[in-house]
């Protein structure tokens, strides 16, 4: 008999966010290793579907699995105003009906799985097997995470040791966390590294990603005023892959107008293939974020450094300590975000011949292949 996984949170799909897109390719891995799994999610934006075909279309997936959205009847992604009051009150209320609501109409799976604090609270409560995918911290999480990890039943993810350490959870609960990195997806990458690059006259330097994160900009400005510098422009060319489409126009339009275009492309957003391909065709990958941002700075585990490093690119990033806590940190060039100088010497750096890349096996350990069986090795030790 197959294991099975009921796939509980508070994201919607489809959508276009780096969340959903984790969220949707860990179950594809999930299904893949023999777990049948259900997700439930609201229905809580106009575009919300629990079409097969529409997310196998909007995700370019064949695997098949449960997908269910269930009512929302709440302010978050109807209301214009209080959108952080709205956010809270409805997920709070929405994860207490989505439990008792699958609890009673459901057969009980072997494992519940959620990206949700409230979710992970109101099962733990249940006593139920659950466990949680901690990606970021605030204070009630802290509090929900803390509260919960006592309960039997109840284990965390979390994505590096900086989230696991800032929760604080006493020594005897250790058992019950695993640290469990994000990852690259194989399906989307298609060329043979077996084979060298073409060699080209200028490195290629990219940055794959939403052009605003949390409503603000990544810090991208930094990078195009150094192309004012022409040992920069003669020798990197810059790609930006992202949306939304109308800031990549106003990116764009300020690109020309500082006559810089022959050097800077904006494509604005694609299809995960297609940006794959174009990270696959670059040298140097870009992890950049503005300050003042506590997810950005002590966090985050962005999945398109997973990506460069599958694409075999050397990767620079702003020195912010989430960055310094991935897998493999050492082979990336950091620089300050505020200082121009240090951005040039982290390019100047990345295009050191002597900084090696990751060895085949170790790309391999970094694919959400492996991570799934980490999961679910995680998910159903008793």
């Amino acid at each position: 008999m197959n294991k099975t996984i009921h796939y509980i949170t508070y994201q919607t799909f489809p959508a276009n966010t780096a969340n959903s897109i984790q969220s949707i390719s860990n179950i594809k891995y999930l299904v893949r290793s023999g777990v049948s799994v259900k997700l439930f999610y609201p229905e809580r934006e106009k575009q919300s579907n629990d079409d097969m075909s529409v997310l196998k279309n909007h995700y370019d997936f064949k695997e098949d699995f449960h997908a269910e959205c269930l009512e929302h009847k709440l302010p978050f992604g109807k209301v214009k105003y209080f959108n952080k009051l709205a956010y809270l009150y409805s997920h709070l209320v929405w994860s207490r009906r989505a439990v008792k609501e699958l609890l009673r109409e459901h057969s009980t799976p072997d494992v519940f799985f959620t990206r949700s604090d409230w979710v992970y609270y109101f099962l733990s409560l249940s006593n139920q097997h659950v466990v949680f995918e901690c990606h970021q911290l605030t204070y009630l999480r802290k509090l929900l995470v803390n509260r919960s990890i006592k309960r039997d039943k109840s284990k965390l993810i979390c994505l590096n040791q900086a989230i696991a350490d800032d929760l604080r959870i006493p020594q005897l609960y250790d058992s019950k966390i695993k640290i469990i990195p994000n990852g690259y997806d194989e399906d989307f990458f298609e060329r043979d590294y077996s084979k060298e690059k073409k060699l080209n006259k200028k490195k290629r330097v990219v940055f794959v990603g939403n052009l605003k994160r949390f409503g603000k900009s990544r810090g991208l400005n930094n990078i195009i005023d150094i192309y004012e510098s022409k040992s920069i422009y003669e020798r990197f060319e810059l790609t930006i892959v992202g949306g939304p489409n109308n800031v990549a126009k106003e990116l764009k339009d300020e690109i020309e107008k500082r006559k810089l275009a022959n050097s800077i492309s904006v494509v604005g957003q694609q299809n995960r293939r297609d940006a794959l391909n174009i990270i696959e065709n670059s040298d140097i990958g870009i992890l950049i974020n503005e300050k003042g941002n506590k997810h950005s700075e002590l966090y985050t585990s962005p999945l398109k450094y997973y990506e460069y490093l599958r694409g075999k690119l050397k990767v620079v990033a702003v020195d912010f300590p989430s960055h310094k806590s991935l897998m493999f940190s050492d082979k990336i060039a950091f620089f300050d975000l505020e200082s121009r100088e240090s951005l040039i010497n982290a390019l100047e750096i990345s295009t050191n011949e002597d900084i090696s890349f990751l060895e085949e096996s170790e790309i391999k350990e970094l694919s959400l292949e492996a991570r799934a069986a980490k999961i679910s090795n995680f998910c159903f030790l008793q």
